[in-house]
């Protein structure tokens, strides 16, 4: 049984797409029939962020456990 969460989702609001990572990504963008595109630099699927509450319910159905968070903009990446 391997522990941990079954997606990660980053979200990056200022491009209104989100990332989906990890050993459930590929079988939520095809479930859901989102329209995704793979990211090689991002290693995941890139999918309107409008899709994310679909997105987490989903997993929840499934009772698999799904991690949200926001991608830190640059700007605020280079201050701290």
């Amino acid at each position: 049984m391997k522990r941990g969460p079954w997606l990660f989702v980053t979200v990056d609001a200022r491009h209104g797409v989100a990332l989906l990572r990890g050993d459930g990504a590929h079988d939520t963008v095809k479930t859901l029939s989102l329209e995704a595109t793979w990211s090689k630099f991002g290693r995941g699927w890139v999918v309107d962020a409008r899709h994310v509450a679909d997105v987490v319910a989903y997993c929840e159905s499934r009772h698999e456990l799904v991690v949200v968070s926001n991608r830190r903009p640059p700007e605020t990446a280079a201050a701290s």
